[in-house]
Protein backbone atom coordinates (compact mmCIF):
# COMPACT_ATOMS: atom_id res chain seq x y z
CA UNK A 1 0.00 0.00 0.00
CA UNK A 2 1.17 3.66 -0.95
CA UNK A 3 1.06 6.12 1.26
CA UNK A 4 -1.02 9.43 0.31
CA UNK A 5 0.57 12.08 -2.61
CA UNK A 6 0.04 15.11 -0.23
CA UNK A 7 0.21 13.90 3.30
CA UNK A 8 2.04 10.72 3.31
CA UNK A 9 -0.81 9.06 5.08
CA UNK A 10 0.11 5.37 4.87
CA UNK A 11 -4.17 4.33 4.62
CA UNK A 12 -4.15 5.62 1.12
CA UNK A 13 -6.56 4.59 -1.66
CA UNK A 14 -6.73 6.53 -4.86
CA UNK A 15 -7.90 9.64 -6.47
CA UNK A 16 -8.08 9.85 -10.31
CA UNK A 17 -5.84 13.30 -11.89
CA UNK A 18 -5.47 14.46 -15.40
CA UNK A 19 -2.49 12.92 -16.54
CA UNK A 20 -1.10 16.35 -17.24
CA UNK A 21 -0.96 16.87 -13.31
CA UNK A 22 1.81 14.36 -13.27
CA UNK A 23 5.09 15.92 -13.12
CA UNK A 24 7.26 15.23 -16.02
CA UNK A 25 3.69 14.40 -18.30
CA UNK A 26 3.92 15.06 -21.67
CA UNK A 27 1.98 18.67 -22.08
CA UNK A 28 1.51 18.26 -26.03
CA UNK A 29 -2.49 17.24 -25.85
CA UNK A 30 -1.92 13.87 -26.93
CA UNK A 31 -3.37 12.27 -23.54
CA UNK A 32 -5.60 14.79 -22.31
CA UNK A 33 -8.42 12.88 -21.78
CA UNK A 34 -6.42 10.25 -19.56
CA UNK A 35 -6.72 9.89 -15.90
CA UNK A 36 -3.99 8.69 -14.04
CA UNK A 37 -5.07 7.09 -10.34
CA UNK A 38 -2.62 8.18 -7.62
CA UNK A 39 -2.60 7.77 -3.65
CA UNK A 40 -4.67 9.49 -1.77
CA UNK A 41 -5.97 9.41 1.56
CA UNK A 42 -9.53 9.75 2.77
CA UNK A 43 -9.18 12.90 4.22
CA UNK A 44 -7.43 14.30 1.60
CA UNK A 45 -9.91 12.99 -1.57
CA UNK A 46 -12.91 14.21 0.26
CA UNK A 47 -11.39 17.54 0.39
CA UNK A 48 -9.97 17.97 -2.58
CA UNK A 49 -13.67 16.89 -4.12
CA UNK A 50 -14.84 19.93 -2.87
CA UNK A 51 -12.77 22.36 -5.01
CA UNK A 52 -10.93 22.82 -8.07
CA UNK A 53 -7.39 22.86 -8.64
CA UNK A 54 -4.91 22.98 -11.28
CA UNK A 55 -2.30 20.99 -10.57
CA UNK A 56 -0.88 18.72 -7.62
CA UNK A 57 1.28 21.52 -6.04
CA UNK A 58 -1.91 23.54 -6.09
CA UNK A 59 -4.36 20.81 -4.76
CA UNK A 60 -1.32 20.09 -1.61
CA UNK A 61 -1.14 23.68 -0.84
CA UNK A 62 -4.48 24.26 -0.43
CA UNK A 63 -4.67 21.01 1.66
CA UNK A 64 -1.92 22.51 4.07
CA UNK A 65 -4.15 25.71 5.03
CA UNK A 66 -7.07 23.59 5.45
CA UNK A 67 -5.32 21.34 7.83
CA UNK A 68 -4.19 23.99 9.77
CA UNK A 69 -7.42 25.77 9.85
CA UNK A 70 -9.44 22.48 10.62
CA UNK A 71 -6.70 21.78 13.19
CA UNK A 72 -6.27 24.52 15.26
CA UNK A 73 -7.46 23.53 18.11
CA UNK A 74 -5.20 20.89 18.51
CA UNK A 75 -1.90 22.23 17.34
CA UNK A 76 -2.48 25.01 19.69
CA UNK A 77 -2.39 22.88 22.35
CA UNK A 78 0.49 22.78 24.78
CA UNK A 79 2.97 20.58 25.09
CA UNK A 80 3.51 18.57 28.15
CA UNK A 81 6.95 17.36 29.88
CA UNK A 82 7.35 13.86 30.50
CA UNK A 83 7.41 14.81 34.25
CA UNK A 84 4.16 16.91 34.11
CA UNK A 85 2.52 13.65 32.57
CA UNK A 86 3.44 10.90 35.43
CA UNK A 87 1.96 13.71 37.90
CA UNK A 88 -1.98 12.55 36.11
CA UNK A 89 -4.09 9.50 36.69
CA UNK A 90 -3.57 7.22 34.12
CA UNK A 91 -6.59 7.65 32.49
CA UNK A 92 -5.97 11.58 31.62
CA UNK A 93 -2.22 10.88 31.33
CA UNK A 94 -3.37 8.46 28.01
CA UNK A 95 -5.50 10.69 26.95
CA UNK A 96 -2.97 13.63 26.95
CA UNK A 97 -0.26 10.93 25.65
CA UNK A 98 -2.85 10.37 22.51
CA UNK A 99 -3.42 14.33 21.99
CA UNK A 100 -0.05 15.00 21.85
CA UNK A 101 0.62 11.65 19.63
CA UNK A 102 -2.28 12.79 17.16
CA UNK A 103 -0.57 16.92 17.42
CA UNK A 104 2.72 15.58 15.98
CA UNK A 105 0.97 13.40 13.47
CA UNK A 106 -0.84 16.37 12.09
CA UNK A 107 2.13 18.48 12.14
CA UNK A 108 4.17 16.17 10.45
CA UNK A 109 0.67 15.78 7.43
CA UNK A 110 0.74 19.45 7.37
CA UNK A 111 4.85 19.74 6.73
CA UNK A 112 4.04 16.86 3.78
CA UNK A 113 1.59 18.73 2.01
CA UNK A 114 3.98 21.79 2.20
CA UNK A 115 6.27 19.75 0.83
CA UNK A 116 4.31 18.69 -1.85
CA UNK A 117 3.01 22.47 -2.10
CA UNK A 118 6.43 23.38 -3.18
CA UNK A 119 8.44 20.60 -4.54
CA UNK A 120 5.80 18.18 -6.47
CA UNK A 121 4.91 14.76 -5.50
CA UNK A 122 7.27 11.60 -4.77
CA UNK A 123 5.46 8.55 -6.11
CA UNK A 124 6.85 5.01 -5.51
CA UNK A 125 8.20 2.70 -8.55
CA UNK A 126 5.08 1.16 -8.40
CA UNK A 127 2.84 3.91 -8.60
CA UNK A 128 5.25 5.44 -11.05
CA UNK A 129 5.25 1.72 -12.99
CA UNK A 130 1.42 1.99 -13.34
CA UNK A 131 1.38 5.41 -14.48
CA UNK A 132 3.39 4.34 -17.42
CA UNK A 133 1.50 1.26 -18.07
CA UNK A 134 -1.53 3.49 -18.07
CA UNK A 135 0.06 5.90 -20.24
CA UNK A 136 1.77 3.11 -22.69
CA UNK A 137 -2.13 1.40 -23.18
CA UNK A 138 -3.87 4.86 -24.02
CA UNK A 139 -0.80 5.52 -26.34
CA UNK A 140 -1.61 2.29 -28.08
CA UNK A 141 -5.55 3.10 -28.27
CA UNK A 142 -4.51 6.50 -30.11
CA UNK A 143 -2.49 4.74 -32.45
CA UNK A 144 -5.01 2.03 -33.26
CA UNK A 145 -7.36 4.88 -33.86
CA UNK A 146 -5.28 6.65 -36.41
Amino acid sequence: MDCCSFCQDKTADNIAVPYSYIPGAARDGTLSDLSIAIPACGECRDLLGEVYWSSLEEAAGYLASVYRELYAHLLNTAKWERDELFELGHGLRHFVETSQRTKFETKERIASCDRVAVLGPEFSEQVLDEIAYAVSCAQLRNAEKS
